[in-house]
């Protein structure tokens, strides 16, 4: 069977995930790793990001189709260092560049299209910043942003793209 749209906007966040490399121009290599749909890792998997996609809900719609508000949660993991305030702000504006903004995007194409594999409609920014402070004895540091991402589905259908 096909994949549903959540799952291939799942997989087109994650790929886009994967360029957060200094080698193209980021802070960190949080994207040599990037996992999906889970919370738990092994520190040895480090640096890493992650994907989760929250419970979504009817945005509106009409006729035969939905047009879906779909949270997701995405997060930026690394070993803590000697400054893990920075280490974190880095993480955080790298999640921010790569979901948000135009980097590796085509003059002429659209961001929102180019993260959800042009399958969204629209991506709003909900919340940011650190997971949580480190402390003395924490292996782990990490961050993470919250978005909204609308994308429009047919009624009864998860694998039919529709349009409102």
């Amino acid at each position: 069977m096909a994949d549903s749209i959540r799952k291939k906007i799942m997989a087109a966040i994650a790929a886009r995930l994967a360029r957060i490399r200094t080698t193209n121009g980021y802070n960190t290599n949080c994207g040599q790793k990037v996992i999906t749909g889970r919370k738990a890792f092994h520190p040895s998997e480090l640096p890493l990001c992650g994907v989760s996609l929250g419970t979504e809900t009817r945005s509106g719609g009409q006729y035969r189709y939905y047009e879906i508000a779909l949270p997701v949660t995405i997060e930026a993991y690394q070993a803590i260092g000697s400054s893990p305030a920075n280490q974190i702000e880095d993480m955080l504006a790298d999640l921010i560049e790569c979901v948000l903004g135009n980097e590796g995007v085509e003059p002429t194409a659209n961001p929102t299209s180019v993260l959800t594999g042009g399958y969204g409609s629209r991506v709003e920014y909900d919340s940011g910043g650190a997971n949580e402070w480190p402390d003395a004895n924490d292996e782990v540091v990490g961050c993470g942003i919250g978005v909204t991402v609308t994308y429009s589905v047919e009624k009864g259908n998860p694998y039919g793209q529709g349009t409102t």
